[in-house]
């Protein structure tokens, strides 16, 4: 196996039926999935022949998953936590639907201070490469306002 989601993947499609069945720990009767990393190398649609590989997003969905918020490219621990707890506070907390939320999640990351971040997540940024900057302008810095941090996520099945 080349590490893809394929239809002949029963052993993983097996507890993802499961979920979008409504089996899983968190109830309701939608289930959405959340998937940074890897997601490059699954992402790809084969086109020989064309039904052997689905992108992950696609093949969830096949199974009953009601969307995916997923990423493009790897991105870091950090940006992946930040931007999927925010995502998950704009769609639930805030009730927007879920690309709403994504573009609300990326917007806030990208404006996003160290200062707020942290206050935000203590703990989950990373310490500091260049520790000759000084501690206030580090606070005030957007450390993951570059896109490689939130352009690579997307939301299917809106």
């Amino acid at each position: 196996m080349n590490g893809c989601l394929t239809r002949r993947d029963d052993w993983a499609c097996r507890g993802l039926k499961s979920a979008a069945a409504g089996r899983h720990p968190f109830g309701g009767e939608h289930t959405w999935v959340g998937w940074s990393g890897s997601y490059r190398r699954c992402g790809r649609i084969a086109t020989s022949p064309a039904d052997e590989a689905l992108g992950l997003p696609g093949g969830l969905m096949q199974i009953g998953v009601a969307g995916v918020l997923a990423s493009h490219w790897p991105v870091p621990d950090a940006s992946a936590v930040f931007l999927m707890a925010r995502f998950y506070d704009s769609w639930r907390r805030d009730r927007l639907d879920p690309c709403a939320a994504l573009t609300a999640a990326q917007r806030w990351l990208r404006r996003a201070t160290w200062a707020e971040l942290e206050s935000y997540l203590p703990g989950v940024l990373p310490p500091p490469a260049d520790p000759v900057v000084s501690p206030e302008a580090r606070l005030r810095s957007r450390p993951l306002s570059h896109p490689y941090h939130w352009a690579a996520f997307a939301v299917s099945g809106c």
